[in-house]
């Protein structure tokens, strides 16, 4: 590894190896969080200021990317990741992991909206036969917005169903029923723009 100055006066940093060429830097691969501009970083990486994406975009935790900005007024949820080892009927919310109690995840949308999209990303998918239900809640009661997982399907899968219209304060979750899908697990987190 080189720690060096380049020609114009930057610091570098840059990982090779003899006869292979040049690798990946892993920063803190045991335990510690990483903080730029912050001697104090409390997540896996705090930036102290502005963040900039000249290309590609953002990645975010549904597997999505979003390149430009989303419209004035939109406020994009994420919704908390599943594991393999999971009832068949739970509930995920922003809040928290999945519970199989409902109030232990609902979360009070801060503005009235219209959900506009719904994706679900499916990491793992064992399962032989069934289909897994992803339902958008409101309320403690389920709405038209839903995903539907097939048999083996993993990755990104847009939900569908009529838009929903949300009032300021709703209670919302997401419903994960795999009641009727049998023979292996799944794991999987979503998110949704309104």
């Amino acid at each position: 590894m080189a720690l060096g100055v380049m020609d114009d006066g930057k610091g570098m940093i840059q990982v090779k190896e003899v006869n292979t060429g040049y690798n990946s830097l892993c920063l803190n691969p045991v335990a510690g969080n990483v903080g730029i501009g912050d001697p104090n970083p409390s997540e896996k990486l705090t930036v102290a200021g502005t963040i900039e994406s000249t290309s590609g975009g953002v990645k975010f935790p549904d597997g999505t990317t979003q390149t430009t900005a989303a419209g004035t007024g939109n406020q994009m949820l994420f919704f908390g990741n599943t594991n393999t080892v999971m009832p068949g009927v739970a509930y995920i919310g922003p809040n928290g992991p999945h519970s199989i109690q409902e109030t232990a995840v609902q979360f009070a949308l801060p503005r009235a909206g219209t959900a506009r999209t719904l994706k679900v990303n499916v990491k793992t998918n064992t399962y032989t036969s069934g289909t897994i239900f992803v339902i958008v809640r409101k309320n403690g009661a389920n709405t038209a917005g839903y995903a539907a997982i097939s048999t083996g399907q993993t990755g990104v899968i847009s939900g569908v169903g009529a838009s929903v219209s949300f009032n300021e304060g709703d209670l919302i979750s997401l419903q994960i029923d795999a009641s009727s899908a049998i023979g292996g697990d799944h794991e999987l987190n979503a998110s949704m723009l309104y």
